[in-house]
């Protein structure tokens, strides 16, 4: 029975291509950017919440977010609802000539 549970949380994330993230962003979701620290201050996705992959994430570590949906980059679950990844990551955003800033967002 756990197995079943398992298999359907992978499923449950959802890719979304590198326009329908921009889309899902200018809607008021949130871009997740789990990237080293060093890499996201040389650029990132505009108003993205770097939060590195080793900090071991949970749901309970983002607590403080009030929009439950996140546009994941480089990230496979961990627990959360509602979550989609970006195919191609920030490197597609970039190659797609879309806005990046540097420095902490």
């Amino acid at each position: 029975m756990e197995e079943k549970k398992s298999s359907e949380a992978v499923k449950a994330i959802v890719t979304v291509n590198i326009h329908a993230a921009r889309d899902l962003l200018h809607s008021g979701h949130i871009y997740l950017d789990v990237r080293m620290l060093e890499e996201f201050n040389i650029g990132h996705v505009e108003n993205a919440l770097n939060v590195p992959y080793y900090a071991s994430v949970t749901p309970e570590g983002l607590s403080l977010l009030r929009d439950p949906n996140l546009v994941l980059h480089e990230f496979s679950g961990k627990g959360f609802k509602h979550v989609m990844n970006v195919a191609g990551g920030y490197s597609a955003w970039v190659d797609n000539g879309f806005d990046v800033e540097e420095g902490l967002a």
